[in-house]
């Protein structure tokens, strides 16, 4: 499970990125 909740915070981390870079 702790794979999992990785995987959420990671493809948070890169929407937040992918946001600012536009």
């Amino acid at each position: 499970m702790a794979a999992s909740v990785s995987i959420l915070v990671f493809n948070a981390v890169i929407q937040i990125l992918a946001f600012m870079e536009k």
